[in-house]
């Protein structure tokens, strides 16, 4: 976990555009107009017409949360790509059972939109495989004629990724090269190639990231 932030869906920044823009989905926007055409005069949408069939096409990536008084929230529904990406065993009902990070998220993100009476969006950066991924996750609050609160939760990683290593490296004003040599039999290195190079690095040899990168050392 890198970090978070939080993000009204149903509100207008001071810019006047609104906030839902700042979605990177279109059926996410999908959702919050249902959310809010169902919402009534000073009340929260019912739980039957929001989570039961409405987004069906969606329900992969949806799951719908309970929350009784103190006790921890729990999941009534959960979609498979949704529990994938959180690590949520099949059995797993209580979301103290989520990693920590997806925890704090999910439970950030539940908070704000109960205090709020609105949707939220909270963004968690998650570094897998070397790359910081951001993922979405949207809570929109529910009425319900049970006890306790309610919430539709969606969640998806958005497109673009960051590649940590090379974040790391042009960072820093050193010079920096990351090198892989080039063996032509016998077990001999014989030159280098360059997978990587920082800005300070290519500054240093006259040159450009793009011009060195993917090179030989020896020619330099």
């Amino acid at each position: 976990m890198v970090g978070l932030d939080h993000t009204g869906l149903g509100t207008v920044d001071p810019s006047g555009q609104s906030v839902a823009a700042q979605t990177e989905f279109d059926y996410v926007r999908l959702i919050l107009r249902r959310w809010q055409s169902a919402c009534g005069a000073g009340t929260l949408p019912p739980y039957e017409e929001i989570a039961l069939g409405s987004v069906g096409r969606f329900s992969d990536q949806i799951a719908v949360v309970s929350r009784l008084g103190d006790e921890p929230p729990f999941l009534l529904r959960c979609g498979q790509r949704f529990r994938a990406i959180v690590g949520f065993a099949e059995s797993a009902r209580s979301l103290e059972e989520l990693p920590y990070a997806f925890n704090l998220a999910i439970g950030s993100a539940i908070d704000e939109a109960c205090s709020a009476g609105e949707p939220r969006l909270t963004v968690c950066h998650l570094v897998v495989d070397g790359k910081v991924s951001t993922i979405e996750i949207i809570a929109l609050p529910l009425s319900c004629r049970w006890p306790g609160e309610y919430f539709l939760l969606f969640l998806r990683p958005r497109a673009s990724q960051v590649d940590l290593a090379s974040l790391l490296i042009n960072s820093t004003q050193e010079a920096i090269i990351g090198l892989s040599p080039i063996d032509h039999g016998h077990g001999a290195t014989s030159d280098f190639y360059i997978l990587s190079i920082n800005e300070a690095a290519a500054g240093f040899l006259g040159s450009s990231i793009d011009s060195l990168q993917f090179t030989r050392s020896r020619t330099r």
